[in-house]
């Protein structure tokens, strides 16, 4: 630091301020400046944003965490199934016969636990309570990365619909994808206590206006996940689901059994996705989705954010309630089995009773649905703004949606080894 001169106390009124400035310029101290607010964090202070390649997480319009309705918003203008898909082979015929021979069927007990009271459920779960979730599970195989990244489902649907091979407006796009990526978009959101926060995927783009969601084989966060993680006692937790689908469904062989789905997100976007199904209830007509969990406890955040989760899923498939097993985390004993509708699900962790979370939006299904929705507005739009237009091969980007939430894109050279390209 500077030495600063010993004033005297003798030297007139003159030579004091002379003698103030002169101490304060061997200072050097830096001027303050007010407090500006950064509209855009993402990047290093001094480099712009480019609106043709990035969306800032400002542009994000939300409820507020707190607004809870009692029935929150649909996230498609429109949904259908249009068709099913098993070992192969898709039909059209998604009549009820169709889908009993397609789909895994749920034990007839549990099918009828269906908007039943209470008191009624009891003696329709006794011949599964007690169940040990944790045995034998290593006959249990995970779905390889192909399979579980598959659009072929999707693009069977795609072929019989006669689809021109250049886009004639090239307003309108056709997302497609397996359900799980949109699933993962929406969560992007809640993600604040995961280690890898950063959500990145490839969209390759087709001459005919298709936008095909694939995994980005080079985030390694992809497979250390869930049933994928090398943590034995995970694991196992992750497998006991196949044993409860196991133990509540009636197919003895299950193969993986896929609807499709066409949805309308608004005037521009249309998307087909490839939903795996875990069961059919055959007595009332709908799909269930399966899911073992330990005792649900609406204190903890984690429990909240799973089942938000489970909430959006059924978001994108046809109508479905969901089915949650609840075993003892130790043994893995099945002690109850809880059927929900999609609403009385999203009130159970979306109830103004429960305390409010500070952090991830409060696990709100309506913000899930916007962000979800402003997600897939923010793709298509920078795809449109990226590609070569009149180029007839499939061009492909990767997309990322980065731990503060903004979205961006990058185009890659060549389309990456893996990506599904339709014979259109």
């Amino acid at each position: 630091m500077a030495e600063v001169e010993e004033y005297d106390p003798d030297t007139t009124s003159e030579n004091y301020i002379d003698h103030i400035t002169t101490n304060l310029n061997k200072l050097k101290l830096k001027k303050k400046t007010g407090n500006t607010k950064r509209k855009y964090r993402g990047r290093k202070s001094g480099t712009k944003c480019k609106t043709n390649t990035v969306i800032p997480f400002y542009t994000f319009n939300h409820s507020n965490k707190l607004y809870l309705p009692n029935n929150p918003k649909e996230l498609f203008i429109s949904k259908e199934e249009v068709g099913l898909y098993k070992n192969g082979t898709f039909t059209d015929d998604n009549s009820k016969q169709s889908k009993s021979k397609t789909m895994p069927i749920l034990k007839q007990n549990i099918a009828l636990l269906y908007d039943k009271p209470i008191t009624e459920c009891r003696p329709l779960k006794n011949d599964f309570i007690g169940a040990d979730l944790y045995e034998n599970l290593e006959k249990y195989n995970a779905m390889d990365d192909k399979t579980l990244d598959s659009i072929e489902p999707c693009m069977k649907y795609i072929e019989t619909q006669n689809v021109p091979t250049n886009n004639t407006d090239e307003k309108i796009v056709t997302i497609v994808s397996a359900r799980h990526h949109i699933v993962e978009i929406g969560m992007s959101l809640f993600n604040s206590n995961e280690r890898d926060k950063d959500v990145t995927f490839i969209v390759t783009y087709l001459d005919c206006g298709l936008l095909l969601f694939s995994q980005d084989a080079l985030n390694k966060s992809f497979q250390k996940g869930g049933i994928y993680s090398n943590d034995p006692i995970f694991k196992k937790i992750c497998f006991s689901g196949f044993a409860f689908e196991d133990l509540i469904t009636s197919e003895d062989v299950k193969e993986p059994a896929f609807s499709i789905v066409k949805a309308k997100l608004n005037d521009e976007i249309n998307l087909v996705l490839r939903c795996e199904m875990d069961a059919y209830n055959l007595e009332k007509n709908i799909y269930s989705e399966l899911k073992c969990y330990a005792d649900l406890k609406m204190k903890s955040p984690q429990h909240r954010k799973k089942l938000l989760k489970t909430w959006l899923q059924t978001a994108l498939c046809p109508e479905s309630d969901i089915i949650i097993g609840i075993r003892n985390p130790t043994d893995g004993i099945l002690h109850d089995i809880l059927q929900y509708t999609r609403t009385t699900l999203y009130r159970k962790f979306n109830n103004r009773n429960l305390t409010p979370f500070n952090k991830d939006f409060n696990y709100n299904a309506n913000i899930a649905v916007e962000w979800t929705q402003h997600c897939l507005k923010s793709v298509s739009r920078l795809v449109k703004l990226n590609i070569d237009r009149g180029i007839k091969v499939p061009q492909s980007f990767k997309i990322k949606i980065d731990s503060l939430h903004n979205i961006s894109i990058r185009k890659l050279q060549s389309t990456p080894h893996g990506v599904e390209i339709p014979n259109l």
